[in-house]
């Protein structure tokens, strides 16, 4: 597993997996992430439309970067350059600023994608 994020959605404890899968046809990894709930203390794999926006966008990005705008740490100058665009406050994130950004991004072919975008995603 490369990371995990747990919240809530309407109280139910929910997990989102990234992991990396590795095949012997295909030397280079491909990143994929699973979406869980926890119901009387079981997690069960589950997809759900409350999560889809922020599952993809943990799936396009690198996960040290990703790990980064989690803690609040933009100590880098790609997330320094970002952090305006993607926190309410320029201090808490907004997953929808971000997923809006990483869009914008891709469309432009800004070259901040690259700094940010994991080379593992399909996305």
């Amino acid at each position: 597993m490369i990371n995990k994020t747990e919240f809530r959605i309407d109280n139910i404890p929910t997990a989102i997996l990234k992991i990396y899968f590795f095949s012997e046809e295909d030397l280079k990894p491909q990143a994929g992430i699973f979406v869980m709930q926890k119901y009387n203390g079981t997690w069960f794999k589950t997809n759900t439309s409350q999560v889809n926006n922020i599952a993809l966008t943990i799936l396009k990005i690198k996960p040290d970067i990703y790990d980064s705008i989690i803690q609040g740490i933009y100590d880098k100058e790609v997330l320094v350059k970002i952090k305006p665009k993607i926190t309410s406050n320029n201090t808490v994130l907004d997953f929808n600023k971000l997923s809006i950004e990483l869009d914008k991004l891709s469309e432009t072919e800004d070259p901040i994608l690259k700094e940010l975008k994991d080379e593992h995603s399909i996305l």
